[in-house]
């Protein structure tokens, strides 16, 4: 009896693996074959089956699934366990915050803590900040780094003092976390700890960690600092450090930034970086830098021209906007808001219903500055 069993186990698995593809082919035309195909797969499978059911119950945005997905969590595997975050997160259901909140402190379930955390910074509840400031202090390492990056998405002040003393944690990676979240909370009291982390963190990951902070803390006294650590020999710190003169605005920088590019002793990595920060300085001082880039960084320097204004690179970035890459079709977006025209306003009125938030977040702005820009026409 034990073979039929596993006989009767394995044939299921295989048709629900199928009905699970299928389904991803046809947008959940049918929503309850939808469920009963992913409430099957979520229960029975094998955790690469488990993982697609998640992600499907997402891109349906089925709240009907949220249960599913809460219990999902504390899956095995972590995979699993994001995939069921990442939909709960798209689903947007608040209603199942205490119930996460219950979940931060359950000594069971290592991944079931972990992936609790990253919810709530997902769901963007308030309620969810003190459980969360709780689980800086979690024995798990993996929690407290999900915890920090939760809390720099829901930027209360009241964690500003638990992340600063988490900068003398010494687990791995969770200084960075905590760094990080420090600058994306936008405390003016963070400045001078982060600005010390990082003239003495030894750690690259670390430092890279302090260095992306500032430039989100949107602190232009950072930018001496990180003007210096654009030329550290640790790559990420230099990366990252580049990365924020781009966050950071200073028109100030514009001429070291290209200076970098044309400096042929400069990281391959770290020049990219300042392409893009370049397009996000939004000066066109940095444009002939960027034409003489060619493309050599592959779509950077076309972003970084689109958000320059730069109306030559318009049919590439619609190109990209129909990419099946999430990240290119957010920069892509970005770019045509500055450099796009009332033609371009169709196609990213239908990325209002992309799946990707950054890529939802990126159209919604370009059509604001699109349309602005007509307005300002029409008032002449």
């Amino acid at each position: 009896m034990r073979w039929k069993a596993r006989a009767v186990l394995l044939i299921g698995s295989a048709i629900v693996a199928s009905l699970v593809g299928l389904l991803a082919l046809h947008d959940c035309c049918d929503l309850f074959a939808h469920r009963l195909c992913c409430i099957t797969a979520v229960e029975l499978t094998s955790a690469s089956h488990r993982e697609r059911a998640c992600r499907q119950f997402g891109l349906c945005r089925d709240e009907a699934a949220v249960p599913f997905l809460v219990r999902a969590l504390a899956d095995l595997d972590w995979r699993v366990a994001m995939a069921a975050a990442d939909s709960l997160e798209a689903i947007g259901e608040r209603s199942v915050v205490p119930e996460l909140i219950r979940m931060t402190t359950d000594p069971r379930s290592e991944n079931g803590r972990e992936f609790a955390v990253v919810t709530l910074g997902g769901l963007g509840d308030p309620a969810a900040v003190p459980a969360l400031i709780a689980a800086l202090g979690d024995p798990d390492v993996l929690v407290r780094r999900n915890a920090a990056n939760a809390l720099g998405r829901l930027r209360p002040s009241g964690a500003v003092g638990p992340l600063l003393a988490a900068l003398a944690d010494p687990a791995f990676g969770y200084r960075s976390c905590a760094a990080l979240a420090l600058g994306k909370i936008g405390d003016d009291r963070a400045f001078e700890p982060l600005a010390a982390f990082l003239e003495t963190e030894s750690d690259q990951h670390q430092a890279s960690g302090a260095a992306e902070g500032l430039g989100h803390l949107g602190d232009r006294r950072a930018v001496p600092i990180l003007l210096r650590f654009a030329h550290d020999p640790r790559l990420y710190v230099a990366m990252h450090a580049v990365e924020s003169l781009g966050e950071l605005g200073d028109p100030g920088a514009v001429d070291p930034l290209c200076a970098l590019i044309d400096d042929r002793s400069a990281s391959a990595d770290v020049q990219m970086r300042a392409v893009i920060a370049l397009g996000r300085l939004g000066d066109p001082r940095g444009l002939p830098t960027l034409l003489r880039v060619g493309g050599k960084y592959g779509h950077y320097p076309v972003f970084a021209r689109g958000r320059l204004g730069d109306p030559s690179v318009r049919p590439q970035l619609i190109g990209l906007l129909l990419s099946d890459t999430g990240w290119l079709r957010a920069e892509a977006a970005a770019a045509l808001g500055r450099c796009g025209t009332a033609a371009d306003l169709p196609l990213l009125r239908a990325a209002l219903a992309d799946i990707e938030v950054d890529v939802r977040t990126a159209a919604t702005q370009a059509i604001r500055a699109i349309e602005g820009r007509a307005s300002a026409v029409d008032k002449r």
